[in-house]
């Protein structure tokens, strides 16, 4: 058996990016697909703004098939390094309260 080659939140993140394929659709706006992450599509009036929807597309499917407990797929042979009790543990603020939210700490910063 291979050794696995487990990368952080954010490599992970870099890694399903660098897979992205880009289309201009007839509108000039964008779309992108994600095909190392099933169903993992979205679109940007700009290319720019389309790679950052990408970003966030990627980010929000992994933390969904983290809490509903899904397979999260290799990439070129890297996995997720996480902790599942790291993810139940962590709590979230709405974006209108002031300040950040340390998860670790448990306090705001």
């Amino acid at each position: 058996m291979e050794q696995a080659n487990k990368i952080t939140f954010e490599q992970y993140v870099r890694l399903a990016l660098s897979h992205a394929r880009f289309s201009r659709n007839e509108d000039a706006s964008w779309t992108v697909e994600v095909p190392v992450l099933p169903g993992c599509i979205t679109w940007g009036i700009t290319r720019i703004e389309a790679v950052e929807m990408a970003k966030d597309a990627i980010e929000a499917w992994i933390i969904t098939a983290l809490r509903f407990g899904d397979e999260i797929p290799a990439i070129d042979g890297c996995y997720l390094q996480y902790a599942i009790d790291e993810i139940e543990d962590v709590e979230t603020t709405p974006r209108e309260t002031e300040g950040s939210y340390s998860e670790t700490a448990g306090s705001r910063v």
